[in-house]
Parts: structure tokens; sequence; C-alpha cells
């Protein structure tokens, strides 16, 4: 808890509280799902822009966000038949790939 408010601490009571938020959006992430890898990429797909966008901006936590950004390139090079899949559905449906759905994809034959 803080002394000067009451409020228990957001920063896991650990030192270094500004890495904090960084740090919980990575353990708050949804775990890998092995059994469906297209869900998984359009999750990587979506992640990876958000660090794009993320590191445009000014100020933050580049560090973080570069070693996050390099971790679901790497994972999305390991998928690349999820992702053909992606930007087929996303190709035919005539939607971005941001606003696809694994149904979306999984309905394209």
């Amino acid at each position: 808890m803080s002394a000067a408010d009451g409020r228990q601490r957001d920063d896991g009571g650990h030192a270094g509280g500004a890495l904090g938020p960084a740090i919980r959006a990575t353990w708050r992430s949804t775990p890998p799902d092995p059994r469906h890898p297209v869900r998984e990429t359009l999750r990587l797909r979506r992640r990876k822009e958000e660090l794009e966008s993320g590191l445009r901006q000014p100020g933050g936590i580049r560090i973080m966000q570069e070693r996050g950004l390099y971790c679901v390139r790497e994972k999305l090079q390991r998928v690349p038949t999820a992702i053909e899949a992606i930007l087929k559905a996303a190709r035919l449906l005539q939607r971005p790939v941001a606003a696809l759905s694994a149904d979306d994809v999984g309905s394209i034959p």
C-alpha cells in the first residue's frame, strides 16, 4: 500500500514501478493456443501492430516495446501457412486483416 493515499501499489510492489505497466501488459497477454494457429496468428498480428504503433509514439519505454516486437515477429515467422490463410481471407472478404476473426478465416475454402 502506498503510504500517501492508502491505495495498493499498481506496480506489483517491486522497485522500478515505471516498468510495471509494460511488464503487466506482457503477463496479461493471452497464452498461445497451439490448437488454433490462425487464432494465435491473428492475436500476434494485432500485438505486432500495437507495438509498432507504440514505437512511433513519443516517450515511453522503447526497449521493452522493441524486445516485444522482435519476439512477436519471430513467432509470426514460424506460422507461414496461417499467415497465408489470413491474407487470403482478407483478400477474398475485402476486409483489413485487423478486422478478421478466426471464424472468418476458417470459412474460406
